[in-house]
């Protein structure tokens, strides 16, 4: 089964990370990053709906967000992602017409970064190398 086979290089690529800690500490830095900059985002879009969360709730609520939108029960965490984000801004002090607004507009930011990107790897003649680095 095809599921079984990514499931086993995945176990097997994530016991080669373990094993260099050059590059555990570079996966964790980017992860930390990565997380910082998608709680920015939500901050900067919250402060542009007129709400006033902190930078610092922020940074902590909306990656808890973010890990419960990748409960697999919706298509790409829609309506999950709104849920959550409509408690978890709540515990920051964002009324809940305000939170789903904020949500959703940092849906369709997604949306609107992740298109052109899509087809720019639809179209690349080289997509077989990124799909497969070892080949």
């Amino acid at each position: 089964f095809a599921a079984f086979r990514f499931v086993k290089k995945a176990g097997v690529d994530v016991l080669l990370l373990l094993r260099n800690p050059r590059a555990s500490l570079v996966a964790m830095a980017l992860s930390v990053f990565l997380n910082v900059a998608v709680s920015l985002a939500v901050w900067l879009i919250a402060m542009a709906a007129g709400e006033n969360p902190t930078m610092v709730g922020c940074i902590f609520v909306v990656p808890l967000v973010m890990l419960v939108s990748m409960i697999p029960i919706s298509v790409a965490g829609w309506g999950v992602r709104e849920g959550s984000m409509v408690f978890g801004l709540g515990l920051l002090g964002v009324q809940p017409p305000a939170a789903l607004a904020i949500s959703v507009l940092y849906g369709v930011a997604l949306i609107a970064v992740g298109v052109p990107g899509g087809f720019v790897w639809l179209f690349s003649r080289h997509r077989g190398l990124v799909s497969n680095p070892g080949k």
